[in-house]
């Protein structure tokens, strides 16, 4: 992994970002990841970050662009060149 961030809930554990794009979501009382997030520009992703309340993930990577996911409806929902 490139990359991880705490979710605030405690459901979740953990988001883990790996160098081919994809972001993976973990809970730690499981093998398999809960969630995969494929970003479509398959760059690898550098840092992570969760909101306060968990509703959301920013991602930003080796393409200089953040990149926001609603992590309720697993779907990429802003992206901002830095």
């Amino acid at each position: 992994f490139t990359c991880i961030a705490q979710l605030p809930d405690g459901e979740h554990e953990l988001v883990t970002c790996k160098p081919d794009g994809n972001i993976v979501i973990l809970d730690p009382d499981y093998a398999d990841p809960v969630h995969v997030l494929v970003d479509a520009g398959k760059t690898h992703l550098t840092c992570a970050a969760v909101s306060p309340l968990g509703k959301y993930l920013a991602v930003a990577g080796h393409d200089y662009k953040v990149k926001i996911w609603d992590l309720h409806t697993r779907k990429q929902v802003c992206e901002a060149i830095c």
